[in-house]
């Protein structure tokens, strides 16, 4: 009899012990979201939800929580965590996360092909969630580039709305390479007007004479001989 009374006792705890615990589930994946976002600039917050009560998960000695597929660390997203060590099961998890820093803003309305100084610009504090992946964080990365379309003032700028830099610029120096299946010769020569990688631009070799290559890289032009 009080044998069976004593294992009435200590029963609900051993089973307890035995159960994973919700809070450290909560703990481990706002950890992981912290530790991916250390190096975003802003305020970095995330709120993880609680599983559902009725999921009785064993205990796991290692937690090894993780980005599902398609799933992205900003707004209203999942998270996941599985167990490695004293257990075989995995979950997710609902979150917000919150990424709340500078955002660059068209200050005045813009014109497509003009490149932009510092007074085209404003910054304005916003939750990145709220808003497309390619949104700009720094004025550097727009100023002296040229957009693709018009912008209206106050909107947020994003990479794609920008032509991609010029690799080549006029009247530059560059490195010249000719190459063919047997050999590979590089010299100087002058660009004769801008161009970005992958684009065909003229180049006036020191001897006077014009040849066309393709932009490999900033200040490289590559001639394929057949």
């Amino acid at each position: 009899m009080t044998f069976r009374w004593l294992l009435c006792l200590l029963l609900p705890g051993l089973l307890h012990a035995a159960t994973q615990d919700p809070q450290a589930l909560r703990e481990a994946v706002a950890d992981f979201a912290y530790q991916q976002l250390r190096s975003m600039p802003g305020e970095v917050t995330v709120s993880v939800g609680s599983p559902d009560p009725r999921q009785k998960l064993p205990a796991c000695r290692k937690l090894d929580p993780y980005l599902p597929a398609g799933a992205l660390l900003r707004g209203r997203t999942l998270l996941g965590v599985r167990c490695l060590d004293g257990a075989n099961w995995s979950l997710t998890l609902q979150a917000k996360i919150s990424i709340v820093t500078d955002v660059v803003f068209s200050s005045r309305p813009l014109t497509a092909g003009t490149p932009l100084v510092a007074g085209d610009l404003q910054l304005q504090r916003r939750d990145l969630a709220d808003l497309p992946t390619s949104v700009l964080t720094d004025p550097g990365q727009a100023v002296g580039r040229s957009l693709l379309t018009s912008v209206a003032g106050g909107q947020p700028l994003r990479s794609e709305l920008f032509r991609a830099p010029f690799a080549v610029l006029q009247n530059q120096q560059v490195r010249l390479v000719a190459q063919s299946d047997a050999f590979r010769i590089e010299t100087i020569g002058k660009a004769l007007s801008n161009a970005q990688v992958g684009q065909v631009v003229g180049v006036r070799t020191d001897s006077g004479q014009v040849v066309q290559g393709v932009v490999q890289g900033p200040g490289v032009v590559l001639v394929t001989v057949e």
